[in-house]
């Protein structure tokens, strides 16, 4: 009887120690982001269930390790007093050079219930995968207005695989088709055509917005929008001609470029450019021949330029162009090139007293007229009438001059003076001289002033000495 009992006891026992090794489970909260990426930071909120509450559990030990060195957590043990029903923590994640695919954590625990030790072991998988990396690339051929163009679409996909790849388009005033395109899967890249219709009454440029939908090996839908934009150009069209800003100095040689482009959809033949001179402006070329200008074809000229030391201004050189195209039309088209002959007014300043007197010049050195001189003065040690004058035109090589009357003066004075003007064309200018008026050039008036005041002291000097000598002189004839 007493050996049925003992096993009894034994087995449960066992039983017993059983239910305590498995009390303790672990119940995975939440992960940041859902499907952590390779190469990020992941943070894993875990829950420890107590499956014996409302039985204690005291001094939990955790200690967590990873199932690959590509993952490091910020904190590997943790511990807690005691445990009611639950506890929950937080596990940062760095994820480093993974590959894609399924990690885990493991975790050992060790924890007192009712004065007993007690072991056990558990773990969490996650995922670790590489999002989709979608880029898209296009190009429009024969998009002419009336004519059916072609869009390629370039699709590369740097990530992990797509699913389910689908192309939608939307309303445009091109009409494109298919509408709708099913792709798949994709690893790599691939590439698709459409058909658009330029209608008769389309202008300058068309766009058709583009949406790709997809989802990555996961399930995640993403979508990727685009708007393709392209120039329509005229079926027959006609040369043009344009060219950059042109400014050239008087008396300069300098080379220009001018550029001849067909927009059209042609080609032309036996081009011929005729080039213009006018009085002052003459060209290194009259005439310039080309044998054929292709569609969407832009031929650069370079021309030389010679514009007359008297010149001045803005001139519109008669550019004339005559052609043939592919079926003998021909055609003859007048453009202008619009030439500024202009440079900055070489303006320099003297200054010098005569009497009271200051006198400004403002001279021209230059090839081109000073538009609107106004000068300001700024005088250090003297005071004027006024501060500034307004002189008007400074021809070329010529000077204007204009006078201010000096009030005081004092030694070795210092004027600024500051011209304003403008070129030809409107172009503002500002120069400014400092001159220094002289120390022996002292202004009469006060001068004078200064040699009475030294002669009154030296009167008044000798009044006094003569005044004490009869003082001493009137004491000692007294005594």
């Amino acid at each position: 009887m007493n050996k049925k009992i003992l096993l009894f006891l034994a087995v449960l026992l066992v039983q017993f120690k059983s239910i305590f090794a498995l009390m303790l489970n672990y119940n995975l909260s939440s992960i940041t982001p859902n499907f952590p990426e390779s190469n990020s930071n992941s943070t894993v909120l875990l829950c420890l269930n107590n499956e014996l509450y409302p039985i204690k559990l005291y001094s939990v030990y955790l200690t967590l390790n990873t199932s690959d060195s590509c993952i490091k957590l910020d904190k590997n043990e943790f511990y807690f007093d005691s445990i009611d029903k639950s506890a929950c923590f937080l596990v940062n994640l760095n994820i480093e050079n993974c590959s894609v695919g399924r990690y885990w954590i493991s975790i050992d625990e060790r924890y007192f219930v009712n004065g007993s030790i007690q072991t056990g072991s558990d773990y969490f998988l996650f995922t670790v995968y590489k999002a989709p990396s979608i880029v898209l690339n296009y190009n429009v051929s024969n998009n002419y207005i009336g004519k059916e163009a072609k869009l390629d679409l370039y699709i590369t996909n740097f990530g992990s695989i797509v699913k389910d790849l689908v192309i939608y388009t939307n309303y445009s005033v091109c009409d494109i088709s298919p509408k709708e395109l099913y792709i798949g899967d994709l690893s790599n890249e691939t590439n698709v055509s459409f058909s658009i219709k330029i209608p008769t009454y389309a202008s300058g440029s068309c766009s058709i917005p583009i949406i790709l939908s997809y989802k990555d090996s996961i399930g995640n839908f993403y979508t990727l929008p685009k708007l393709i934009s392209f120039p329509i150009y005229s079926l027959g069209g006609r040369l043009t001609l344009s060219f950059d800003d042109i400014t050239i100095k008087p008396g300069e040689y300098k080379n220009i470029l001018i550029y001849l482009s067909n927009e059209g959809s042609l080609t032309f033949y036996n081009v011929l450019v005729k080039v213009n001179n006018l009085p002052g402006l003459s060209f290194n070329k009259q005439e310039i021949y080309i044998d054929k200008i292709l569609p969407r074809e832009t031929k650069k000229l370079i021309l030389q330029v010679y514009s007359d030391v008297s010149l001045a201004g803005s001139y519109n050189v008669p550019v004339n162009i005559s052609y043939n195209d592919e079926y003998g039309n021909r055609y003859n088209d007048i453009f202008f090139i619009n030439l500024k002959v202009n440079e900055e007014p070489n303006i320099s300043a003297s200054a010098w007293i005569s009497g009271s007197t200051l006198y400004v010049s403002v001279y021209n050195f230059g090839n081109i007229d000073a538009r609107g001189v106004y000068i300001k003065l700024n005088c250090e040690g003297c005071i004027l009438d006024r501060e500034d004058s307004f002189l008007g035109d400074i021809e070329a090589n010529n000077y204007l001059t204009d006078s201010f009357k000096i009030l005081a003066r004092y030694n070795n004075s210092l004027v600024r003076i500051e011209i304003f003007y403008k070129d030809i064309l409107g172009n503002f200018y500002m120069k400014s001289f400092i001159k220094n008026l002289g120390f022996s050039e002292i202004n009469t008036q006060q001068s004078v002033y200064k040699s009475n005041s030294r002669m009154n002291i030296m009167y008044i000097a000798l009044l006094a000495i003569i005044l004490v000598v009869m003082i001493v002189y009137y004491k000692r004839r007294k005594g």
